[in-house]
């Protein structure tokens, strides 16, 4: 599988790519790259969208998730806090983002994730279920 976390929209092209959270995202790649979760989806690409809130308001973002290549790819857009991302070191935006795509069972959104082609839950401890440890 591959596992695509693409650099922050709108954020990187007005602040740079930082260089701790693209070694972050590569090994992320590296990791997934020899799993296999389900026999259709192959490909998932997530967008970080870290824009301000003036910008989400006026409908220059959105979140939004589209399944293309007959069900072997999900391209993801999902909003990210800005305020936190900007003020943010390095260390905290490899954080955020894994905050934000797998949020701890304590978090306000409450979810668990489910591996794709099963209906097993995978618990969101760090390192736990072969996933490499993102810190949360």
């Amino acid at each position: 599988m591959e596992l695509n976390i693409n650099s922050p929209a709108y954020f990187s092209v007005q602040y740079g790519v930082d260089d701790e959270v693209y070694r972050y995202c590569r090994s992320l790649y590296a990791f997934f790259q020899d799993k296999e979760y389900s026999e259709t989806l192959s490909v998932i690409g997530i967008t970080p969208v870290i824009a301000p809130k003036e910008l989400y308001e006026q409908g220059l973002w959105k979140e939004h998730t589209k399944i293309v290549s007959l069900g072997a790819c999900a391209i993801i857009s999902i909003r990210m806090d800005f305020e936190s991302y900007y003020e943010a070191d390095s260390n905290g935006k490899t954080v955020l983002p894994g905050r934000t795509v797998m949020p701890s069972d304590h978090s306000r959104h409450n979810r668990k994730s489910v591996v794709p082609g099963t209906a097993e839950t995978v618990s969101q401890a760090p390192g736990q279920n072969g996933f490499p440890a993102i810190p949360l």
